[in-house]
C-alpha cells in the first residue's frame, strides 16, 4: 500500500498480484490452486463494489486492472485499488495513546463500542461479515473534538454470512475461535468472530496481547483454555465491566460467548450507561462515516 498526494489531496493506493504467469513445466493443479487464493480479493471486490460502498469499510475510490507485459515477471496480473487514506491502523493507534497517557476508560470504551456497532451495520446492511477480523484490519482517523472514526480495510477478508466459500485459510491463525482450530467443518459466523473481537478488545484494554510470554509457540486458544485472559491487576476495580465482556467473548464454548454483534454492542452500550449516566462519549461512526463521505 502506498501514499500518493498532491497539494489537494491524498490517497492510498494499493497494489496486489492476482494472477501468476504459466511456466513451461509448471504444476497446472498447483498453478490453479495458488491463482485462485490470489484471485479471492480482486473478484470478491469486482462482484461486489456495490455492496462495499458501506461506512464501515474504507471507501474505494477507483480500480483497475494492470497486465505485466515483461515475460520474465512470476505475475502475470495486478490489482489497483484507490482508497480513502487512513493515517494509522487500530494496534498503532492504542500504543500511541498508551505511550502518551491518553487511554482513558472513556475512550476504551469508545472504540469497542463504536467496532461492535460498525460490525453490527455491516452485517445488517449487507449480510456481509469480516472473517479476518484483526488488529492491522482495522484503520483509525480521529475527527475533531477527540471523536473517532473507524473503518476496515483488507476486502480479501470479507465474505457473505453463511456462505460456504468462506476458507480458515482467509482468516489469520491467531485469531480464529477454538471451534474453528478443532473442527474444519465449522464455517465462520458471528459467534465464532467475536471471539476475534475479544482478542483485539484485550489489546485494546491493556496495551498488549493476551499474554505477556509473547516467546511462547503455544496456539493463543490453548493457552486461554488452560489459564484465562493475563489481565493487568492494577487495573482489575476500575475495568471490572469491561475485562468482564471481554471475557465472555473469549469463552471457549461457542454457546458462552455473545451470538452476535448486535448483542454484544448492547451488553456494551449498557455498561456504559451503567458507568456515565449520560449522553455518549463516542462517535456514532454511521453517522461520521456518511458526513465524511460527502
Amino acid at each position: 500500500v502506498f501514499l500518493v498526494r498532491d497539494e489537494l489531496k491524498q490517497v492510498a493506493v494499493k497494489i496486489f498480484p492476482f494472477r501468476l504467469r504459466e511456466r513451461e513445466g509448471s504444476n497446472a493443479a498447483e498453478m490453479k490452486d495458488r491463482n485462485k487464493k490470489l484471485s479471492h480479493e480482486w473478484t470478491f471486490l469486482q462482484s461486489r463494489i456495490n455492496e462495499l460502498n458501506h461506512p464501515a469499510l474504507v471507501r474505494i475510490r477507483d480500480y483497475f486492472q494492470y497486465e505485466e507485459h515483461d515475460e520474465t515477471s512470476e505475475v502475470a496480473s495486478y490489482a489497483v485499488l484507490y482508497m480513502d487514506y487512513w493515517p494509522t491502523n487500530l494496534k498503532s493507534w492504542v500504543d500511541q495513546q498508551f505511550s502518551r497517557n491518553r487511554h482513558t476508560k472513556a475512550r476504551k470504551f469508545a472504540v469497542l463500542t463504536s467496532l461492535a456497532e460498525q460490525l453490527q451495520r455491516l452485517k445488517d446492511d449487507r449480510n456481509l461479515l469480516v472473517v479476518d477480523l484483526k488488529l492491522g484490519n482495522i484503520l483509525v482517523r480521529e475527527t475533531g473534538n477527540s471523536a473517532l472514526a473507524l473503518a476496515i480495510t483488507d476486502f480479501g477478508g470479507i465474505s457473505r454470512a453463511g456462505s460456504s466459500s468462506v476458507k480458515r485459510v482467509e482468516s489469520t491463525v491467531q485469531y480464529l475461535a477454538p471451534e474453528l482450530h478443532e473442527d474444519a467443518q465449522w464455517e465462520i459466523d458471528e459467534t465464532a468472530l467475536v471471539y476475534s473481537f475479544g482478542l483485539i478488545a484485550f489489546y485494546v484494554l491493556e496495551g498488549r496481547e493476551v499474554f505477556q510470554d509473547s516467546g511462547s509457540e503455544e496456539p493463543t486458544y490453548l493457552a486461554l483454555r488452560k489459564r484465562g485472559p493475563d489481565w493487568n491487576t492494577e487495573n482489575a476495580a476500575v475495568e471490572d465491566d469491561l475485562r468482564t465482556i471481554v471475557t465472555r467473548c473469549l469463552a471457549q464454548q461457542r454457546e458462552a460467548r455473545y451470538a452476535t454483534f448486535a448483542e454484544l454492542a448492547q451488553s456494551l452500550r449498557e455498561a456504559r450507561q451503567l458507568r456515565y449516566r449520560g449522553p455518549a462519549l463516542y462517535c456514532d461512526l454511521h453517522t461520521a462515516g456518511l458526513a465524511m463521505r460527502m
